[in-house]
C-alpha cells in the first residue's frame, strides 16, 4: 500500500507525500526481507529517488515536471561518488523526521545526503548481486550522478553517468530513450565541468 501511495503521489507531483510513503515502504521491506536483501535495495533506491525529486522540485518547480518520476534510480549525494559509511538502517531511522527538520538549504542538504546514502546502499547490493540487476544498478548510478550534479560535483557525476551509460548500452536497443537521456545528462555535466574549470583558472590568474 505504501509503494502504491508513493506512485500516486509522484504522479501528482506531490513529492513530500512520496517521500513519506517511500520511507514507510522502506521500513516495511527491511522488516520483512532484511537489510541486505534485493527488495530492500530497491526500496532504498526508490526512497532516494523520491528525496531527490523533492529537492529538484523545490529548486525548480517548473522544471521538476520533466524529471523522471518513478524509476527507482537516482543521483549521488554529499560525497564524491565514494561509498557512504551509513548503514542501511540509517535512512529508515530518520524517515519520520523528513520534511520536519526546517526549511531552505539546510533541509535540502539533509535530503540530498540521505538520498546519497540510500543510493549507495542500493549500489553496493546490486553490485554484489548475481547477474540480472544491471539495469537497476544503472538507474542507481544515474541517481547518484544526479545528486552529485545538484552538489556541483561534476567529475564524480560524469564518472557515474558513464558507468550507467555503459550498462544500459549493453542491455537496451540503441534507440531507447533512456540512452538519449543519459547522453544529455553527460553533456550537461561535461559542459558544467568545463565552465567550472575555466572559472577556476580565471580566478587563479586574477
Amino acid at each position: 500500500e505504501a509503494a502504491a501511495a508513493a506512485k500516486a503521489f509522484l504522479a501528482a507531483s506531490d513529492f513530500e507525500g512520496a517521500v513519506v510513503a517511500r520511507a514507510q515502504a522502506l521500513e516495511l521491506v527491511m522488516e520483512a526481507e532484511g537489510e541486505g536483501s534485493l527488495p530492500a535495495a530497491h526500496a532504498h533506491a526508490e526512497y532516494a529517488t523520491a528525496l531527490l525529486r523533492k529537492v529538484q522540485a523545490e529548486a525548480d518547480p517548473l522544471g521538476a515536471g520533466f524529471k523522471k518520476k518513478d524509476e527507482g534510480g537516482g543521483g549521488g549525494g554529499g560525497g564524491g561518488g565514494g561509498s557512504s559509511e551509513a548503514g542501511p538502517s540509517a535512512p529508515a531511522a530518520e524517515a519520520e523526521d523528513v520534511g520536519e527538520e526546517g526549511d531552505g538549504e539546510e533541509e535540502d542538504g539533509d535530503d540530498l545526503q540521505i538520498a546519497f546514502e540510500c543510493f549507495e546502499v542500493a549500489r553496493l547490493a546490486y553490485e554484489a548481486a548475481p547477474a540480472g540487476q544491471e539495469l537497476r544498478l544503472s538507474d542507481v548510478l544515474e541517481g547518484l550522478a544526479e545528486v552529485q550534479m545538484e552538489n556541483e560535483m561534476w567529475e564524480a557525476a560524469i564518472a557515474d553517468l558513464g558507468s550507467a551509460l555503459a550498462l544500459k548500452q549493453a542491455a537496451l536497443p540503441p534507440h531507447d530513450r533512456a540512452l538519449a537521456m543519459l547522453h544529455f545528462q553527460l553533456g550537461v555535466a561535461t559542459v558544467a565541468q568545463l565552465e567550472k574549470a575555466k572559472s577556476d583558472a580565471d580566478e587563479a590568474a586574477a
